[in-house]
């Protein structure tokens, strides 16, 4: 692999009148504390997707429908499977037919004329994903200096502003509305399909498990609406669940509208926030499973509360205002967390997930 020299320049002064550099090479910081110039950027080492990693979407090849949608790990997860991140493809050739590519990639190159082709990485993929699940619209927003499409990441994914740092030149630029910037907004204009918030399909399979059936582990993640939807029906909405008998049989692979797993159901909003609310870095030490203190109901928080710590919590059964009990009084409420926690005392093998740093001890009792 041909490894990119950084390229690293002075890009204008920080808040604290320090010099701030930035690699034009890799479009990252190369700032070190008090300013310093560091020798390499943050993302020097990265290694980028490989040939394997990528694929190459003609659109007319698909007839049958594509979708795309933002890939994170599991919420659950007791297979040795590899972790899937990044951009997860369906094709089809007919229309309800077998899907001839159901596989997760880290960079998508979509063909979009003989001519002309558009980019979509795994950032851009999952940090859609997040904006949409949080309710957020997003946009086409680029440099007003060097005119690099922007990506808001981590934090920016999900609260809309008009100042952007600019990944391409490294400044500072603003946007002529409060808005949340993505460039895969520019490839779904350019493709026809324009909606963020498209109208969806409840769907009301049934799923009543026991993992003690499933020795190859089960996966669990909560639907999200597709970056891209070009088929000719509804998507649905649910949760979706992998079941293995063994390491490599598949014997469930749909989305349910109920999922009951040894007699825990699962609300598939709170899967749906969670998966969200896990892939956004500044969220995890204030995500915890909360208990109004005046009647004992698990609460959930929704709204814009779902990606806002906050130390007042309303409990939706009786009313009464109630804070965490917890030294970390800014929180996320999300029971969730604990159902999943019961579910790993059941499991056959260890929970594999990134998830598990979020249940520190002190934030919910397994034992329950």
């Amino acid at each position: 692999m041909k490894i990119i020299p950084c390229e690293i320049t002075p890009v204008g002064k920080r808040r604290d009148g320090k010099m701030r550099h930035w690699c034009l090479s890799h479009r990252a910081n190369a700032t070190g504390k008090y300013g310093v110039r560091l020798e390499q950027c943050v993302k020097a080492n990265l290694i980028p997707p490989s040939e394997e990693e990528t694929f190459r979407l003609n659109f007319n090849a698909y007839p049958g429908g594509i979708a795309l949608w933002g890939a994170v790990p599991a919420v659950y997860d007791t297979t040795r499977h590899p972790v899937d991140r990044g951009i997860h493809l369906h094709a089809r050739e007919k229309v309800g037919g077998e899907k001839v590519v159901d596989h997760t990639y880290r960079h998508l190159v979509v063909r979009i004329n003989d001519k002309d082709q558009i980019d979509i990485t795994e950032e851009e993929a999952i940090y859609y994903m997040t904006a949409v699940v949080m309710g957020h619209d997003l946009k086409f927003v680029v440099c007003k200096h060097c005119d690099y499409p922007h990506l808001d990441k981590d934090v920016l994914a999900v609260y809309p502003h008009r100042k952007h740092l600019c990944a391409g030149c490294g400044r500072d630029f603003y946007d002529s509305e409060v808005h949340i910037g993505n460039p895969i907004i520019k490839v779904k204009e350019v493709l026809g399909d324009i909606k963020i918030h498209r109208e969806v399909k409840k769907t009301q399979r049934v799923l009543d498990i026991q993992q003690s059936d499933f020795p190859g582990g089960i996966q669990i993640w909560g639907s999200n609406q597709g970056i891209i939807w070009t088929a000719p029906i509804l998507e649905e909405e649910g949760i979706h669940v992998h079941c293995f008998t063994d390491q490599h049989k598949c014997v469930v692979d749909d989305t349910f509208g109920t999922v009951i797993i040894d007699g825990q159901e699962l609300s598939a909003n709170m899967v749906r926030a969670f998966m969200a609310q896990a892939a956004l870095p500044h969220l995890r030490d204030s995500l915890m499973s909360l208990s109004c203190t005046h009647c004992g109901f698990e609460h959930f928080d929704e709204g814009e509360l779902k990606y806002i710590a906050h130390p007042q919590h309303s409990c939706a059964r009786c009313g009464e205002l109630f804070t965490s009990p917890y030294r970390k009084k800014n929180a996320i409420s999300n029971p969730i967390i604990d159902i999943l926690a019961k579910l790993e005392n059941n499991a056959l093998t260890a929970r594999q997930s990134p998830f598990l740093d979020l249940l520190p001890e002190g934030k919910i009792n397994n034992n329950d």
